[in-house]
Formats: structure tokens, C-alpha cells, sequence
């Protein structure tokens, strides 16, 4: 059974979100399944908080409390596993969740998950008292205000009078500022304690900068520790992990034995008649995806993306529900990736026929609509997820991800009779001991002495105390490694010739770094073929301490680096690690893609993916002198200093989607920002004056010229567009681009685009 941490505030503004937030997304890194709700209503920010977008909310959710697997598909899953319900988008909507329900999904929710956290917010409602009631521990958080310690006081009364344990309430003081308090313009924490009568488990600095930024950046502080030991990262850090081991027998300690009878929850079949899978799922194996779409070219492209992951690997696809379960059967496997609308059958009856028939596997449903309806539908034909097209690959890896831990859990139950009627009490869906009651003195104790020395503050409390050796005097601490945010960006040619010598250079950096960054990549110009590019950074940092070995490592089929990997100590501010490279002429005309690997102690902590397009070595090493007066050197000096194109914008019929995908992934990932407009638009936005802002803002109109294309009047409205008003002097003979990929040209251009220089490109449409 999981135990249930209520997060609440008596005042507003406190930072009850931002706890809560803080403490779920930091349990996963112990090994614990978790879940995040927002009961913060009406107006809630989880979702904000961790820059989440989901299509079902806690409301969807509660439509059926009962079935675990529509408690999973309402969840949007965060990249380090932490499962998220949020909140309905309309405040008016918040009247639709009762007590009642919310008793049901929490009742579930504790069959399935170690910690379920919930933002009650500051609101003491039925529904947030019903939260509060059934949580074990409750996270009481204070401003270090008059009114906010008065409100305290009053909520501290009430858990008296419904007679909540005192190990039950964890207090929490906010926005700490002793140099405010010093002033007399907010109450010190002494004062406080005095007032409330309790000894304060934990104070958070007043770090607002830092606050901002995780809002800002959608990422937790627990993510972004740095050194000072005061730091709003580190404070909340360590009042996770107090949290945790409240709840959590260590590693030296023995579990109470205790027993309990199944729950109502319980007593609900697990697929109980499912066999075991063939292939073991033991931790780290490689996750076997089926993917089912009738597009060969989304099949392709899917398989492409999941290619860049070592932990994926694509056994087969399917055009069809028929070829779909005969292929199933045969490859077995974990994950199906399954389109909603296959020509010859509906997903969602092929969905159940899979799960009957392969009941190991997982199915992820896939679709081009997000609609109420349409998810509704996927979730009752057993699906763990529903991913809406196009997809990103973030989401796409989250997704199998998730599905297959949660899966892997789920046929873990399926044990024997005995085990399905009795459990232990401390029994986890991950493994962990869970205690059956918090144990606050417990986790004092489990703390570690740099732990047990974060704060100031003179009390008991989590950050408040020193420990002690025999006769009195402190312990000895050893310094902690000075860490630091560390960031990964490359710089590496857009274009680079066959023959000739390039470079890639990967820079280990803080964000303060980025100047002299500039200045030192500087050196290698003629490297990176003759002008400085942009850098392409990782999305992933890492805290990592000076003197620690960090593991650079390009990996490319088509490109060998020398040397082949590089280890640098980190010394700061930023690590240069230089790799050359000599394309061949085998790759020519094409874009290769080198995926840049970053690993400490073995495991890989971020990636950079870089596009470089290999061309002939023939005229590129031409210098041209820039007094000779003859057109056509000007004309390709010009060229020569030319900054590389940035936005592009795609001109495309929508039945030639394929052919444009293809290629604003190429851009991509060569750096260049481009503008689609199934991507660039948004619901409730005027189309059309968004597709000439796309189109004066651009640097080339890419033309993909078809028959589609020619009978098409939106078409005609963007090239006349551009040539009327985005260059109208020039006949936009350098910004639009046209081309054609079935020779010869298809349909001939019309009059107004004849001065253009059509080119004939051999993509095809098929993968």
C-alpha cells in the first residue's frame, strides 16, 4: 500500500505547488514509482510548473476510480518517470470533483504507486480535508508572516482536533530570508516555533531567482543542485529525501512485520489469466517495439527516431489489423505502437484482440485527434497511452517507457493466489520497504551529518541540528566536492567535404561560460569550414564535481572521428574535447547524423544530435577575390560570406506531407529552424495572418512543387504572397526555392513563378 503525502498551506503564495512538485519529482531517483495530483483548485500549476501538456486531467480520471489502467492513461508521464494528473484548464470545472471521488482515486492510486503526492493547495475544502485525512504525512507549509504563522496555528489546531499524530505533520517554513528578519520585516524562525509550539522540521531560503527560473525552464530545482549548501535546490532536495525515509525502512533497518487484507482495488483481476512473458523483463533489456500504421512512411520514420535510443529496438511494423496480429504473434512484443485507423479495421477492437491474444505486450494508441471522445476510446480498449501526431520524440521515448515499467509491474503481480488475498504491509509495486506509519526520529537519524547541518536554525528540525560524537564536541565533516550545473554544446560544420579535414568540438561548460566559449571556438574557423556556426547544446546538464571524468563519445556510421572517444576531467569553467574527422566520397549529397554521447562513471547523462550535410570537395575550396569585377565572382563571393540560412519556410501541398516531414527533419537537425504550419499553428490562432508573419520573417520560401501543389489555391496564396509583398523588387529569385522530385517536372509552373529556377530533387515518398 502507498502512502499518501498531502501538501497544504492555511495562506496563498506560500509555495505549496512548488513543494509538492519538488517532493514527487525527487522520489523516482531513489527507485520509487510516484504519482503527482493537483487538487490545487481552481486555479492550479502543476502542469505549468513541469511545462507539461496534457489532453486528460484528474477529471477524466475519475470518470472510473476503479480500473488502473484508466488511472495510467490519464497520466502524462515527466522524462524521469514521475506520473502526473493535473488539474482541469477551466476553473469552473473544479466543481466537477467531489470527495467521494477523490476518496475512490486515492484508494487506487495507493495500490499502484509508493507515493502518491498531492497539492491540496491552501483551500480547505471537503475535498482537500478528505486528502489530508487519508494522507500519512502531511506537508505543512508557512510564511514567515504574521498572517501566514496566525493561519498556521489555526490549521495545526485543526489536525489537533481530528487528532493527526504529531509524526504525521512534517512543518515547512517558506521564502526564508534572515536579513528580511532582521529588519523586523518577517517573523524569525524562533519566534515561530514559540508561537506554534512545535520545533520547525525544515526551512526553505527566500531564492527567488532560482524559483523563477525553474518556473521559467519547467524544471524542478531538485534537478538543478549546485554547491552553495543554502541554496533553494539543495533545501528541497533534502526535504525530499527526509520525507522519503520517513516512509521508507534504510538499508540497516528491519521491516515491522505487518499484515493486511486486499483491497477493494485488489480484489479487481490484474489480468490475473496472463501467462508470464516468454522473454524476461529484468531491469536494463532491450524494449521490443511492433509499430502498426498503414503509412509505411510513419512506420519508417518512427523507426528512425527510436533508432537514436540503445534501449529500443524495432522488431517488425504492420500496414494492416490483419498482417498486425499474425506479426504479433510471431515477434512478441513488449510494446505495440499501434495507429488508431487502419484501412481494413478499427484500432480499438484490434486493441482488445491483442491484449487477448498477446496479453504480455503493451499497446500505445496513436492518432492525428486529441478529442475527449477519441481518448476515451483508446483507454477502454486497453491502451496505456495515446500519442497524438506528429509525435515528438521525447514524448515517443517517455511513452514506451513508461508503458513497458509499468506493464513489466503489472505481470509482476501476477504471482500466485496467496500473494493476491495477503500482503505485507511495507510492500512496494518498485521493491522499496515501505514503513507502515512515518517515523520522523528515524529519519533524523538516517540523515548523513552534511545533510544534518543545511540550515541556521537552532531547533530539532530537518535542517536545524549538528550531530554528535561521544563526549560532546562535533563530529568531523568532510568538505562536500564543489559541484556544478553542467551544460554539453557542439560546434561542427553545417557543410562539410569529402577528403577535407573538420572538426567537432564538444564543450563541457557552465551557463556563465558561454563568452569565453565563443572566444576560444574561435581558434578552430578553418575547421569548422570557415565560419563560426551556432552551437547545438544538449537539453539534458548534470551536477557534476570538479575533478570528475566525464566521457565524450560521436557516434556516426558514416563518419569516423579520431580519436574515437575522449575522457576530460572537469576543472571548469568549460572542457574542451576536439575530434577530427575526413568524410568520404560514400556519403555524399547526403545529411549524416552524428549523435554525441556524454557519459560519467559509464552512464550516459545527455546527448547532442548534429546534422552535417557531406558535399563534393570540387569548387569549395575556390577563393575569390572580392575587387574582381566580373558578375559571376562577385556573384560567388557573395556566396562565400553569406550567413547560413536559419528559418525556412515550407511551402507544401498537405497531401505531400511525407515529402515536407522528411525534409524539415533534415533541417532540424542541421539547426535550421523551420516553419510547417500543421507545427506552427495553434488552435484559436489566425491562420492567416500567422502563415505571412511565418513567410515575412522567413530567409527561404522552400517550394515543394507537385501536382498537388499546382491545383492547390492555399498554395497559390503563399507564393503569391511572397512575391507580391515578402520581395517584390527582386521576384524572389533567392528566397523562393522550388523543387520537384518525379522527372520530368510533373506539371508545368505557372507564368508568375516561370523566371524561377526549378530543381529537380530524387526523394521519393517511400521510405
Amino acid at each position: 500500500m502507498g502512502h499518501i503525502i498531502a501538501v497544504h498551506s492555511a495562506s496563498g503564495g506560500a509555495g505549496c505547488t512548488t513543494v509538492a512538485v519538488n517532493l514527487a519529482a525527487r522520489f523516482p531517483t531513489h527507485g520509487a514509482r510516484s504519482l503527482l495530483i493537483d487538487l490545487s483548485l481552481p486555479y492550479a500549476d502543476v502542469g505549468v510548473m513541469l511545462n507539461l501538456r496534457s489532453s486528460a486531467t484528474v477529471i477524466d480520471a475519475l470518470v472510473d476510480s476503479t480500473d488502473p489502467e484508466h488511472l495510467e492513461a490519464c497520466t502524462t508521464v515527466y522524462e524521469n518517470g514521475l506520473r502526473v494528473l493535473t488539474a482541469p484548464s477551466h476553473p469552473a470545472d473544479a466543481d466537477q470533483v467531489t470527495s467521494e471521488q477523490i476518496e475512490k482515486l486515492l484508494t487506487l492510486a495507493a495500490d499502484l504507486y509508493d507515493f502518491i503526492v498531492v497539492d491540496v493547495g491552501h483551500h480547505l475544502n471537503k475535498t482537500a480535508l478528505t486528502v489530508i485525512d487519508r494522507a500519512s504525512v502531511i506537508v505543512l507549509v508557512i510564511m514567515p508572516t504574521l498572517t501566514g504563522v496566525k493561519n498556521a496555528r489555526l490549521a495545526l489546531d485543526l489536525f489537533k482536533q481530528l487528532a493527526y499524530p504529531s509524526e504525521k505533520i512534517v512543518t515547512v517554513v517558506n521564502h526564508v530570508d534572515d536579513e528580511l528578519a532582521s529588519k523586523k520585516l518577517n517573523v524569525d524562525m524562533k519566534r515561530i516555533e514559540q508561537y506554534l509550539h512545535v520545533a520547525l522540521d525544515a526551512r526553505l531560503p527566500n531564492d527567488t531567482a532560482s524559483a523563477l527560473g525553474a518556473l521559467n525552464k519547467g524544471i524542478p530545482p531538485v534537478f538543478r543542485h549546485g554547491a552553495d549548501d543554502t541554496s533553494l535546490d539543495t533545501a528541497l532536495i533534502h526535504l525530499s529525501d527526509f520525507v522519503f525515509k520517513m516512509l521508507v525502512y534504510g538499508e540497516d533497518e528491519t521491516p515491522q512485520p505487518a499484515v493486511r487484507l486486499e483491497s477493494s482495488a485488489e480484489r479487481t483481476p490484474r489480468r490475473s489469466s496472463r501467462p508470464q512473458s516468454p522473454i524476461g523483463r529484468e531491469a536494463g533489456r532491450t524494449i521490443s517495439v511492433f509499430i502498426v500504421d498503414e503509412i509505411p512512411e510513419t512506420a519508417a520514420n518512427l523507426t528512425k527516431l527510436l533508432a537514436f535510443e540503445s534501449d529500443f529496438k524495432v522488431v517488425g511494423s504492420a500496414a494492416s489489423g490483419m498482417e498486425c496480429v499474425e506479426k504479433a504473434l510471431r515477434l512478441q512484443p513488449d510494446i505495440i505502437l499501434l495507429d488508431a485507423t487502419l484501412p481494413d479495421i478499427d484500432g480499438t477492437p484490434l486493441a482488445k484482440r491483442l491484449l487477448t491474444e498477446l496479453p504480455t505486450a503493451a499497446i500505445i494508441m496513436m492518432g492525428v485527434l486529441s478529442t475527449v471522445e477519441v481518448l476515451q476510446k483508446a483507454m477502454q480498449s486497453g491502451g496505456r497511452h495515446y500519442l497524438v501526431k506528429p509525435i515528438a520524440p521525447d514524448e515517443l521515448y517517455q511513452s514506451i517507457r513508461a508503458a513497458y515499467q509499468f506493464q513489466s509491474a503489472t505481470l509482476h503481480f501476477d504471482a500466485s493466489p496467496l500473494q493476491e488475498s495477503v500482503r505485507h504491509a511495507s510492500a512496494s509495486t518498485s521493491g522499496l520497504n515501505l514503513r507502515p506509519t512515518p517515523d520522523k526520529n528515524a529519519a533524523l537519524e538516517l540523515l548523513p551529518v552534511e545533510e544534518a547541518k543545511m540550515s541556521k536554525l537552532p531547533t530539532r528540525g530537518l535542517f536545524s541540528y549538528d550531530y554528535h560524537s561521544g563526549g560532546g564536541s562535533p563530529a568531523p565533516q568532510a568538505a562536500p566536492p564543489e559541484m556544478a550545473r553542467t551544460l554539453f554544446s557542439a560546434y561542427y560544420p553545417r557543410q562539410a567535404f569529402a577528403g577535407r579535414k573538420h572538426g567537432l568540438y564538444v564543450y563541457a561548460h557552465v551557463e556563465a561560460a558561454a563568452a569565453q566559449m565563443q572566444q576560444d571556438i574561435g581558434k578552430f574557423k578553418e575547421e569548422l569550414g570557415g565560419t563560426i556556426p551556432q552551437a547545438r547544446s544538449a537539453k539534458q546538464t548534470a551536477q557534476v564535481a570538479f575533478g570528475t571524468p566525464i566521457t565524450i563519445t560521436p557516434e556516426c556510421e558514416e563518419l569516423q572521428f579520431e580519436p574515437a572517444s575522449l575522457t576530460k576531467r572537469w576543472r571548469g569553467p568549460f572542457t574542451r574535447f576536439d575530434f577530427d574527422f575526413y568524410p568520404t566520397e560514400e556519403p555524399i549529397d547526403e545529411t549524416v547524423i552524428v549523435r554525441v554521447s556524454v557519459r560519467i562513471a559509464g552512464i550516459e547523462v545527455a546527448f547532442i544530435r548534429c546534422g552535417i550535410d557531406i558535399a563534393a570537395e570540387s569548387a569549395a575550396s575556390i577563393h575569390v577575390d572580392p575587387e574582381d569585377d566580373n558578375p559571376l565572382a562577385a556573384a560567388r563571393f557573395a556566396s562565400q560570406h553569406a550567413e547560413r540560412y536559419q528559418r525556412i519556410f515550407i511551402s507544401y501541398s498537405h497531401k505531400d506531407t511525407e515529402v515536407a516531414r522528411a525534409y524539415r527533419l533534415a533541417q532540424v537537425a542541421m539547426g535550421n529552424e523551420v516553419f510547417i504550419d500543421v507545427d506552427g499553428l495553434h488552435a484559436g490562432e489566425n491562420w492567416q495572418a500567422a502563415l505571412a508573419r511565418a513567410i515575412d520573417t522567413a530567409d527561404i520560401f522552400q517550394l515543394f512543387w507537385s501536382p498537388n501543389y499546382a491545383e492547390s489555391e492555399f498554395c497559390r496564396y503563399e507564393w503569391d504572397y511572397a512575391l507580391k509583398y515578402r520581395c517584390a523588387d527582386d521576384g524572389c529569385e533567392s528566397f523562393i526555392r522550388p523543387v520537384y522530385w518525379v522527372d520530368p517536372i510533373p506539371a508545368p509552373p505557372p507564368q508568375e513563378l516561370s523566371h524561377l529556377n526549378f530543381k529537380f530533387v530524387p526523394f521519393s515518398q517511400k521510405a
